[in-house]
């Protein structure tokens, strides 16, 4: 079995734009990696996180607590 971890940070694919939508051309060039991956007849894990500190700083202001 072959399987395919394949890493994004968040803010990749929204172009470092806190609360933006996804950017087109950065999504698409992940979209491009994971048709590839699924091309080969693999599994594959998309890994979608939060990397940067401030990015995750700002985030956690946003959502609010109990």
């Amino acid at each position: 079995m072959n399987i395919f971890r394949l890493p994004v940070g968040w803010q990749y694919l929204v172009n470092n734009k806190l609360g933006g939508t996804l950017d087109s051309g950065n999504f698409g060039r992940y979209d491009q990696l994971v048709k590839g991956c699924l091309n080969t007849g693999a599994y594959c894990m998309l890994d979608v996180c939060h990397r940067s500190v401030n990015l995750c700083k700002e985030t956690a202001n946003l959502i609010p607590g109990p």
